[in-house]
């Protein structure tokens, strides 16, 4: 326990005046309160902080009931998450955990940096454990396919973008550690950290309203058409007439108007660029997919199994085919 820096409940004010402040007492936050279990040594931040005048990060000790059994509650049961093709996911309480990998430190500086930049819409580092990192649990539920009704609507349309946006100019000139997955094109020039995977499968909505960005292990420095043609290619949708259905949308959809509104809501003076980015992207999945199932990687699997490269191929050539019209709707 530490005290108040004043050491009692009254403190002489910059101006010589006196001061009564509320006092409570205050838990040093420095050790780390272990795991409520006693099986683990989680060290977890904590999300409310006193005012800057303590010394030492601490939590009044009427709050640490709660926060113990916000962040994570030994009687909830792990679950696996929807999602996490090439990662498992689980829920523990208002906690998430995922595998680490080479990727690692770059993604954990990534979220760090994005949480002291004020980026409320990615997950908190709250750290490792058994080689394991763990996050905050983000509420709602992602995009995940087929497309419910609620993440095609044109709020959710617009709220993904806009997210995807604050996202970049939330990394504008962060340099990360080695590790970082690197996909970024040749020849070109870094403006932002880019996800490489924004997708609705990785936000989160509450309803129809994007409210977060999950999945960051393909995250690194990038320019920003290139997310933003990967989110055009999932929510416009750019697919094939056959993969319309199996998505989860109806062959009515507006693909060309939804792609106009996502260049109106995020503009790029690159957005031309669009299809060839879908395409070459498209070729380099199904290359990683045949590769790494040619070399027996089980996280393949359900790509081979759901026919992912058929259906890029599909896509593939329905872009390529109505290229010009697409280009014409960018103008």
């Amino acid at each position: 326990m530490i005290k108040h820096p004043c050491r009692s409940e009254t403190c002489e004010g910059s101006k010589g005046r006196l001061s009564t402040y509320h006092t409570h007492t205050i838990v040093d936050l420095r050790t780390g309160p272990r795991h409520p279990s006693q099986t683990r040594g989680c060290r977890t931040p904590v999300p409310v902080f006193l005012p800057s005048f303590y010394p030492v990060p601490c939590l009044p000790a009427t709050y640490m009931i709660e926060w113990r059994s916000v962040v994570d509650d030994p009687a909830n049961t792990e679950v696996t998450l929807a999602g996490g093709n090439s990662n498992r996911v689980t829920r523990l309480g208002a906690t998430v955990r995922r595998n680490t990998g080479p990727h690692t430190p770059a993604v954990h500086a990534l979220l760090q940096h994005l949480e002291r930049h004020g980026f409320t819409g990615s997950p908190r580092l709250l750290g490792v454990e058994g080689g394991r990192e763990i996050l905050s649990f983000i509420d709602g539920e992602a995009g995940t396919y087929p497309i419910k009704p609620a993440v095609q609507t044109t709020e959710a349309l617009d709220t993904s973008v806009a997210l995807l946006q604050r996202f970049h100019d939330a990394t504008a000139g962060l340099a990360l550690p080695d590790g970082w997955v690197d996909h970024q094109v040749a020849g070109t020039t870094s403006e932002v950290i880019c996800h490489w995977d924004a997708a609705p499968y990785n936000i989160v909505y509450q309803g129809s309203r994007a409210v977060g960005l999950i999945d960051f292990d393909h995250a690194g420095p990038g320019r920003r058409i290139d997310d933003i043609a990967y989110l055009a290619y999932r929510l416009a949708p750019l697919c094939a007439d056959t993969n319309l259905n199996a998505g989860g949308w109806d062959t009515s959809v507006d693909r060309l108007g939804r792609l106009r509104r996502i260049l109106r809501r995020y503009p790029s003076e690159h957005r031309t660029l669009i299809p060839d980015l879908v395409t070459d992207r498209l070729e380099r999945m199904k290359h990683w997919i045949l590769t790494r199932s040619a070399a027996g990687d089980p996280t393949v699997e359900v790509h081979i199994r759901e026919n992912h490269v058929g259906i890029y191929a599909a896509d593939q050539h329905f872009i390529t085919s109505n290229r010009d019209t697409i280009l014409s709707a960018l103008q």
